[in-house]
C-alpha cells in the first residue's frame, strides 16, 4: 500500500473573547473570525483530530492544505464567542475540559497574575457534542504531570477521561497535556488510559513519523497579527514575525553553507 506523506499543523487556542484583560492567552472574536476566514481564502481544509489520525497513518491521501483547530480548558468566553464563528465555516474543532473544574474558574491561572475567568459546565459541555464538536481530556485538576506520582498522575489521566465519559456518554479519545508539560512515564501512562492521541505544545508540525501521543501544535497568541498567524501555518512556528522570519532563512543559509 502507498504511504502518503503528509505535514499537517494543529492550532491552539486557549481564550476568544476580551483581550484587554489577557493579551498571552486570548484572541479577540474579530481576529479568530479573520484567522477562520484566511483559513478559508487560502483553501485550508479543516478536519477533525480522528481524521487528522488517519493522514498520520499515510494510509488517506491528503487533499490539499490541512489542519485542525483545538481549544485548551474549557473557557466560557470560547464557547460564546468561537463556536458561533466554527459553525458559520462549518468548522471542526476539539474542546479539551478540565473534568474536576467544570463550572468554576481558571485558579491554576490565577496565582500567575491572569484574571478569573469562567469555565463551561457539563451542560455547555453536552451542547458543544450536540453540535459536533469533539471533547478531550485536559486531565482533572490541571497539574503539571511530570512533577505528582503516579498514583496522582494516574487519577488525573484516567479519572478525567472516566468522568467526561460518564457525565456526556460519549467516548473520549483525545487528550492535551497540561501547561504542555509531558515525559515519557506521562506519555506511556496516557496511551495505556485508553487515549488514541495526545497534544503537546511544542511547535512544528504533524508529519507521518510523528508520536501520536507528542501531537505538535501552533500556539496562536492574542498579540499575533493576521500576518503573523498566516506565517505560522506556513514555516510551523509560533509567533513567525519579521524578525524570527529573518532568523529563519539566516540559520538556513548558514546551514546550506555548512554543507557545502
Amino acid at each position: 500500500m502507498k504511504m502518503y506523506q503528509v505535514r499537517i499543523p494543529i492550532l491552539m487556542y486557549h481564550r476568544i473573547g476580551d483581550t484587554a484583560l489577557d493579551r498571552r492567552f486570548c484572541v479577540s472574536p474579530q481576529e479568530f473570525q479573520r484567522q477562520m476566514q484566511y483559513l478559508r481564502d487560502r483553501e485550508y481544509r479543516v478536519i477533525g483530530l480522528a481524521a487528522l489520525l488517519e493522514l498520520l497513518a499515510g494510509k488517506v491521501q491528503p487533499l490539499g492544505k490541512v489542519t485542525a483547530i483545538t481549544f485548551d480548558d474549557g473557557f466560557q468566553d470560547t464557547i460564546d464567542y468561537a463556536c458561533p464563528i466554527l459553525k458559520k465555516f462549518h468548522y471542526p474543532a476539539t474542546f479539551f475540559i478540565i473534568s474536576r473544574l467544570m463550572g468554576l474558574t481558571n485558579q491554576w491561572m490565577q496565582s500567575a497574575g491572569y484574571p478569573v475567568a469562567r469555565l463551561i459546565g457539563w451542560e455547555q459541555a453536552r451542547q458543544l457534542d450536540a453540535e459536533g464538536f469533539s471533547i478531550g481530556s485536559h486531565t482533572a485538576t490541571h497539574p503539571i504531570l511530570p512533577e505528582i506520582n503516579g498514583d496522582a498522575a494516574s487519577y488525573e489521566i484516567r479519572d478525567s477521561k472516566r468522568s467526561i465519559e460518564d457525565r456526556l456518554g460519549i467516548p473520549v479519545h483525545f487528550f492535551a497535556y497540561p501547561y504542555g508539560r509531558f515525559d515519557q512515564r506521562i506519555r506511556n501512562l496516557v496511551q495505556e488510559s485508553g487515549y488514541q492521541a495526545a497534544c503537546s505544545t511544542q511547535a512544528g508540525f504533524n508529519g507521518n513519523q510523528v508520536d501520536r501521543f507528542a501531537l505538535r501544535r501552533l500556539d496562536i497568541y492574542g498579540t499575533d497579527l493576521l500576518s503573523t498567524f498566516g506565517r505560522s501555518l506556513l514555516f510551523g512556528e509560533n509567533q513567525m514575525n519579521l524578525r524570527r522570519l529573518a532568523r529563519y532563512y539566516l540559520q538556513r543559509s548558514a546551514a546550506r553553507f555548512a554543507y557545502k
